[in-house]
């Protein structure tokens, strides 16, 4: 048994100094023939850490909270302790013997996150758990005490809790706590665990429509950001401010935690300052792989969950790429600004930066220079970090958001991964027919994968070369024998659309360049591609709802409706287990049994019930928008009676008389709400003028339906909603008018029809 007398921080780590018992003379400080050379080294050089003496600021703004955290400084001293010093047993000691074999040198020790895993995976018990939680306050307590059960859901229930503690009670609790079981709890709440297990949302698109008529106020915030990442940002800052306040520092692990987080909250200037957080504490001699990735992905919103899945953020627009990559006129530039200013009307503050408050910026606006990706590729290649296959894809995408594909393509892909892309590939001009496109170069250090192809869509697809992008995976996919998987192709066909349709389509023929903007059957054309030999690939509902879109896009009404016919099975499949899910919620919460899974199960399946139902209900209103009896004179009385679950009541349909309108005052029909007026200042061109700002100005508004998903992911436990299984199924909207209660339920559908004059103000 041998007692440890002293710790040191070094550079984020802390390192243990074992004082072994007197051994034999001449053996420099013990017997001990592998702890003695490391032991009699000359001490390493002091780093300096910073602390905190400021009060806990607000959760709502993350913000508030990093820029409170002080910036004092001073140098770390050897931390001895008053009472006796812990014991290290035999298996601890053959640990750390291990250790030092497998890391000889100081710059090569482990982080926390592998220390923690090698002592976990080495079965030696530890202090009762139990007995030391009881020391800490109760939030805190029954934090820790989810975090063993790994209850991530009820993780972040006692994490609210534990948050909002006095300042002075949650310091002493930081300092009692060690310093690995931090690491472990960032560890629990890492974003990307957290997105599976606690986002119902997660991997869907929420659009700006989808957004006010489901009612999703309560779980995404006005600028299209999962409020839970956000909150859980402000979270995660606090525990650091307190970390720090008791005189330690992060682990470079813990930096991995806080960047995906600030990622999934979109804000990559607060990515920027928690990785500069590491040069203030010096400690950015510790980074490795792992942590220039994070940066990348949070810094250039690599990953889909750090956009909120729209990739109408994610576009290389001609508006960024002016004076970056090419220079535009002056009437160009004046016609792409007041396109924007249009178009912010109707996407309210979705894709903007949080960080300028005195007018409107896009996020892609702030990663739109090259400058910042040239100078972290240079300190990842010469700090002799590796450079592995998922880090490279993500500087790829970083110098995709600045439109370098002419860098991307000969100085990346065809150096690490040996495939050349031809000039005329790249300019999409075809000079030189005999030349092929694409031809593998030699023997590059990586291999091609699913990783790859889809790292190649969202680079091209976003700079609008969706057939670039195509060419190259079915290259891929034919040299390396790799079949192109479905995630692939949907990513091709919403690239497809969303170039397809305005205000994208728009901004590329302001700009003149016409070859950016996909054939009205591109869309259609990758839907056969995907069917036929040798992919075979089945689609789902979203294809079909990207099909379907083009097809109701281009007024293709007849082949459009039988479509809708086949997507609508993948609802009344999706119902089932929506039926399931309530059914097991209910039993549940009547046996009094831990319901935070079936509760999960349960809201997610509603979320996706209603996505679905949210999109069938768009393609029903375009058909009857575009209907003509000229070109298509379809039964619209049948068609009202087949997807009269999914027709908006009132509905109104053009004829050849005139416009008719059909309203069933039985059938529940939204009630709308007006709400609070927004204004925000866009910045515009003028001649003769440096800078000028337009005032764009819109009204927020309520859906009140019995779709609202408000109620549900507003509240942890539903306690707002009735625990009747035909309430959770149905729906039911309630309307409080004086003291009399109306309850809107679904009646059998018997329209009324009136007949509109082509005079009247339908027109």
């Amino acid at each position: 048994m041998f007692p440890g007398t002293a710790a040191v921080e070094l550079g984020g780590q802390r390192v243990l100094f074992h004082r072994s018992p007197r051994g034999r003379p001449g053996t420099p400080r013990g017997s001990s023939r592998v702890l003695a050379p490391r032991l009699c080294r000359p001490s390493h050089r002091r780093l300096i850490i910073s602390s905190t003496a400021y009060r806990l600021s607000s959760l709502t703004n993350p913000r508030v909270v990093r820029h409170n955290i002080s910036r004092a400084r001073f140098p770390i001293r050897s931390v001895h302790s008053d009472v006796t010093p812990a014991v290290l047993t035999d298996p601890q000691l053959d640990l750390l013997q291990d250790l030092l074999h497998a890391y000889p040198s100081a710059d090569g020790l482990p982080g926390a996150a592998d220390v923690s895993k090698v002592t976990m995976s080495s079965g030696e018990k530890g202090p009762n758990f139990d007995v030391v939680a009881m020391q800490f306050p109760n939030p805190f307590r029954k934090a820790l005490e989810a975090m063993q059960q790994r209850d991530t859901r009820l993780l972040l229930v006692h994490l609210d809790r534990l948050c909002k503690m006095d300042e002075h009670d949650l310091h002493d609790a930081m300092a009692k706590l060690p310093r690995t079981t931090f690491t472990e709890f960032l560890r629990s709440l890492d974003p990307l665990h957290v997105a599976e297990v606690c986002d119902p949302t997660d991997k869907a698109y929420v659009s700006v429509g989808m957004f006010k008529m489901l009612n999703l106020e309560s779980s995404i915030d006005e600028w299209g950001v999962r409020k839970l990442y956000t909150k859980l940002l402000g979270q995660m800052l606090v525990l650091v401010k307190a970390l720090k306040a008791s005189g330690q520092v992060l682990y470079v692990d813990d930096y991995t935690y806080l960047l995906r987080c600030a990622g999934a909250a979109s804000d990559p200037t607060g990515a920027k300052w928690i990785w500069q957080e590491m040069d203030r504490t010096r400690s950015q001699h510790w980074r490795h792989s792992q942590s220039y990735l994070e940066f990348l992905s949070a810094r250039f919103l690599a990953r889909f969950l750090y956009t909120g899945y729209d990739k109408s953020r994610r576009i290389v627009s001609p508006a960024n790429l002016h004076l970056s990559r090419f220079t535009l006129g002056f009437r160009r530039v004046t016609k792409l600004h007041r396109l924007r200013i249009n178009h912010r009307r109707r996407r309210l503050r979705f894709g903007l930066n949080k960080d300028v408050t005195d007018h409107a910026k896009e996020l892609m606006r702030y990663m739109r220079t090259i400058g910042p990706t040239f100078r972290l590729l240079n300190t990842i290649t010469r700090g002799g970090a590796q450079l592995d296959k998922e880090l490279l894809c993500a500087v790829m995408i970083s110098f995709g958001r600045v439109g370098a594909l002419r860098f991307i393509g000969d100085q990346l892909i065809r150096k690490y991964f040996g495939i050349r892309i031809s000039m005329s590939a790249l300019s999409g001009i075809e000079d030189n027919l005999d030349e092929p496109r694409f031809m593998r170069v030699g023997v590059g250090s990586m291999i091609p994968d699913d990783l790859f192809m889809k790292t190649v869509v969202e680079i091209y697809g976003s700079n609008g070369e969706i057939g670039l992008a195509y060419e190259l995976i079915d290259f891929v996919s034919k040299s390396y024998g790799i079949p192109i998987p479905l995630s692939v192709w949907q990513e091709l066909l919403e690239w497809t659309e969303v170039h397809s349709a305005p205000p994208a389509s728009t901004a590329w023929k302001m700009a003149g360049m016409f070859s950016k903007i996909p054939v009205n059957e591109a869309v259609e054309m990758l839907w056969n591609i995907m069917k036929s030999e040798p992919h075979n690939i089945v689609p789902g509902f979203d294809q079909y709802a990207m099909l379907i879109q083009s097809l109701l896009g281009r007024r293709d009404l007849p082949r459009a409706l039988p479509l809708m016919r086949e997507a609508i099975r993948f609802y009344e499949a999706h119902w089932q287990e929506f039926e399931s899910a309530v059914f097991e919620y209910v039993q549940s919460e009547r046996d009094g049994v831990r319901i935070s899974e079936p509760l999960f199960r349960y809201k997610s399946a509603k979320f996706t019930l209603e996505r679905m139902w949210y999109e069938i209900r768009r393609w029903c209103r375009m058909f009857l928008l575009k209907v003509r009896p000229l070109n298509f004179d379809p039964d619209i009385s049948a068609f009202i009676e087949e997807f009269r679950l999914f027709i908006p009541n009132p509905t109104q349909y053009r004829t050849a008389s005139g416009y008719v309108e059909l309203h069933d005052p039985a059938w529940e029909r939204a009630v709308i709400r007006p709400g609070r007026t927004t204004e925000v200042y866009l910045v515009v061109k003028r001649r003769h003028v440096h800078q000028d700002f337009r005032k764009v100005r819109w009204q927020a508004v309520t859906v009140s339906s019995r779709h609202s998903l408000a109620a549900i992911h507003g509240s942890p436990r539903l306690q707002e909603m009735s625990p009747d299984p035909m309430a959770l199924l149905y729906g039911e909207r309630t309307e409080k008018k004086g003291r009399a209660t109306i309850r809107k339920t679904m009646t059998r559908y018997e329209p009324t029809t009136e007949t509109v004059d082509n005079d009247s103000d339908y027109i």
